[in-house]
C-alpha cells in the first residue's frame, strides 16, 4: 500500500510546486508539510489537525480529499497494529583480559593521584595558620583600638629616642664652638623646622595597598606597604590618596599623630590630606 505522504509529494513534484509556495498558499508551515510528506504525524498536535492539514493539502493538489483522508486512517490503523519486536538481551561474557586492563588503568590513576597529593600539591588539610571564626564588629573595633595604641606608643618611643640622640650630640659640642656657631645652628634649626612644617607621613599598621597621584593624575607612589612602612611628602603637593584599607594607615603631620586615614576596611578612592586633618 502506497503511503499518503509519498503520494502527496509525488503529485506536488509533478506539478512543479515547491513546499514554500504551497506553505504560502495554504498558510501551513513548511515543517508540517514536510512531516506529512514523510508520513511522520507525531509532530502534529492532534489527529483533527492532521486530518485538516491533509484535506487542505489534497484539495490544493486537485486530489480527492476524502479518499486521501480514508487512506490516512487506514495507514494509521495498520501502523498501530504492529507488534513491537522483542530483542533478546545479549548474554554477558566475562572478558579476563579486559578486566585486567581495567584494573591496571585504575592502579595507574591511583598511584598518580597519591604522588600528586603527597609530593606536588600543598596539603591544605593541615594549614600552617590558625582558622578563626568571623569576628564581631565590637571585637574588631577593640582590635583596631589596640593596634592604634601600640602604633602610637612605638612612634612616641621613636621620637623620644630621636630627641635623646640629638640631646647627646649637642653635649658633645663644646661651649666655645656652640657660641661661635650659634647663628649657623639657629639657621639650620630654622631650616629643619621649615622642612617639618608641611611634612605628611603615612605609616602602615598592617600590610595595606596604597597609591598616590599628583594633580596631573600621574602615579607618584604605588605599593603594598608592609607593617611599620612609612612614606612622607610635602603637604603642598596635595597628592590624591587611594587606599585599600584606610583603617590600617596612620597619618602624621610634622611628626604629630593625627589619627587613621579612615575606618577599618574602608576603601579610599581620592583623598587629599590638609593641614587641619584629624581623624
Amino acid at each position: 500500500m502506497e503511503l499518503i505522504g509519498g503520494n502527496l509529494k509525488k503529485t506536488r513534484e509533478s506539478k512543479h510546486l515547491s513546499l514554500n509556495s504551497v506553505s504560502n498558499s495554504l498558510n501551513i508551515s513548511v515543517y508540517i508539510l514536510e512531516s506529512i510528506e514523510n508520513d511522520d504525524f507525531s509532530n502534529i498536535h492532534g489527529e483533527a489537525y492532521t486530518i485538516g492539514y491533509i484535506r487542505s493539502y489534497s484539495n490544493y493538489l486537485d486530489l480527492n480529499a476524502d479518499d486521501i483522508v480514508k487512506l490516512y486512517k487506514e495507514q494509521v490503523f495498520f501502523a498501530n497494529q504492529k507488534v513491537p519486536m522483542k530483542i533478546k538481551k545479549p548474554i554477558e561474557s566475562f572478558n579476563f583480559f579486559l578486566s585486567n586492563k581495567l584494573i591496571s588503568i585504575l592502579g595507574v590513576i591511583s598511584l598518580s593521584l597519591s604522588f600528586y597529593f603527597l609530593f606536588i600539591v600543598d596539603n591544605d588539610f593541615f594549614p600552617k595558620y590558625a582558622i578563626t571564626p568571623e569576628i564581631s564588629e565590637n571585637i574588631q573595633a577593640r582590635i583596631e583600638e589596640i593596634e592604634f595604641t601600640n602604633a602610637l606608643t612605638e612612634l612616641k618611643k621613636e621620637r623620644k629616642d630621636l630627641l635623646k640622640d640629638e640631646s647627646n650630640n649637642q653635649f658633645l659640642i663644646s661651649r666655645d664652638n656652640l657660641n661661635k656657631d650659634v647663628n649657623t645652628t639657629a639657621a639650620i634649626a630654622s631650616i629643619d623646622d621649615e622642612m617639618l612644617v608641611d611634612l605628611v607621613t603615612i605609616k602602615s599598621l598592617t600590610p595595606t595597598w596604597i597609591q598616590l597621584r599628583n594633580s596631573n593624575n600621574e602615579i607618584i607612589f604605588s605599593s603594598l606597604m608592609q607593617k611599620n612602612d612609612e612614606y612622607s611628602y610635602d603637604i603642598l603637593d596635595e597628592y590624591l590618596i587611594t587606599a585599600g584599607n584606610a583603617g590600617n594607615l596612620m597619618v602624621l603631620i610634622n611628626g604629630e599623630v593625627k589619627g587613621k586615614l579612615g575606618k577599618k576596611g574602608e576603601v579610599i578612592e581620592k583623598l587629599i590630606i590638609s593641614s587641619d586633618f584629624f581623624n
